[in-house]
């Protein structure tokens, strides 16, 4: 039995790891480019871009990554259209900054996911900017980069305190000044790679941000050329970057992955459609998603595509929070919290090994009891979502 139970293993962790994209429902508003997103609890929420009669936007909409259903949500106020704007999220709440309208942005805008509402909060302490890229540690957002309305690509590097509602200045980014790069964050390191520079240079370094120390280091090279328009997502102890444009004007469909425990990239299966940039991506630690963007011919997109099968050999160290056992087991596991808390609105769901939501439920003790009796013989995920974050634990059923 043991053999057997390490050979199924085995099999389908080779499964899993094979990727494969599939295509959802549209993105519900007009298509659109230059758009943002952020991911609160298990729904992502995207909107603003640039119109295909080259209109900023200012509607969102929620996608619901259990369900993968979109939803409409309150637009940003009237006269808040932008396109190039930068967003993050954190806890309950999202926020959209910066952008080009009419002129170059330095506003603020806090969406409460609780009320459904929009808050303006403090402006960058600096002049507007469009295209900077943003990722958040903690309760600290960072703002990198970006151009203003005489057209220079900035090195500048803003800390945003969300919980104080202020702003301060951070060393300048040591390496070079940029638009329209890609960034994201992990356990507690920010990561940013492309962008152009102010002699037209397209970025192909990776760089790692120490918060404690305010310094980057040049930590990689990206094997292929240098791009802007991507997007990238942070899953798993690994970055993923779709797509983009390069110095060439080359559009790309294609998927890389870097390993930041062992700095290895490697190039998963493109998107199987038109190559494409400035489109927007989210994940929920087992998939990745990307949606709009604009392609060679100037059309703008509204395509929602979803790569199964992404989560990497090491699992999410924020998955440290609870456990699961027994594992393997025959009819029950248990989830148990490391801190529980009701007003933390803790739930969990269960996916099996293609990336399909089975069922989820809502935890109202430290320890609950998932039944698996009626489950095959397999592998299978259970996703933690609270206002504190995300984890993913997998679980052999025997």
């Amino acid at each position: 039995m043991k053999t057997f139970i390490t050979t199924t293993l085995l099999f389908l962790s080779i499964a899993l790891f094979s990727q494969s994209w599939q295509q959802l429902s549209d993105f519900p508003g007009v298509e659109r480019d230059d758009a943002v997103s952020f991911v609160i609890g298990n729904t992502a929420y995207c909107g603003s871009g640039l119109s295909p009669w080259w209109a900023p936007m200012s509607d969102f909409y929620a996608f619901d990554m259990d369900n993968e259903t979109w939803s409409a949500i309150a637009p940003m106020p009237a006269g808040e259209e932008r396109q190039y704007a930068s967003s993050f999220a954190r806890a309950n709440l999202g926020f959209v900054l910066l952008g080009v309208n009419d002129g170059y942005l330095n506003d603020v805008w806090q969406y409460d996911a609780n009320t459904n509402n929009w808050t303006e909060k403090a402006p960058l302490p600096a002049e507007g900017r469009s295209g900077a890229a943003a990722f958040i540690i903690e309760d600290t957002a960072y703002i990198i980069g970006g151009k203003t309305a005489n057209n220079q690509m900035l090195n500048e590097v803003w800390a945003y305190d969300v919980q104080n509602n202020t702003w301060e200045s951070k060393n300048d980014f040591p390496f070079a000044s940029f638009w329209r790069a890609s960034a994201d964050a992990t356990d507690n390191k920010g990561y940013l790679t492309f962008g152009v520079d102010n002699d037209g240079n397209y970025i192909e370094v990776l760089y790692e941000y120490d918060p404690e120390t305010d310094s980057w280091t040049a930590i990689s090279e990206f094997p292929s050329s240098g791009r802007s328009y991507s997007a990238m997502q942070a899953m798993n102890d690994h970055l993923y970057i779709v797509a983009g444009i390069d110095s060439q004007q080359t559009y790309y469909s294609d998927v890389w992955r870097y390993n930041i425990v062992t700095s290895v990239w490697s190039e998963l299966n493109p998107i199987p459609s038109i190559a494409r940039k400035g489109g927007v991506t989210f994940n929920n630690n087992l998939s990745l998603y990307y949606s709009t963007g604009i392609d060679l011919n100037n059309i703008r997109l509204s395509e929602t595509w979803k790569l199964s099968n992404v989560v990497g050999l090491s699992e999410k160290k924020a998955s440290d929070g609870f456990n699961l056992y027994p594992n393997p087991a025959h009819d029950i596991v248990l989830i148990e919290i490391a801190v529980y808390s009701p007003s933390s609105m803790t739930s969990y769901s269960v996916y099996d090994s293609k990336g399909r939501l089975l069922f989820k439920n809502r935890m109202s003790q430290k320890v609950s009891a998932i039944p698996i009796s009626d489950l095959s013989q397999g592998l299978y995920f259970v996703h933690i979502s609270n206002t504190g974050g995300t984890g993913v634990k997998k679980f052999v059923k025997r």
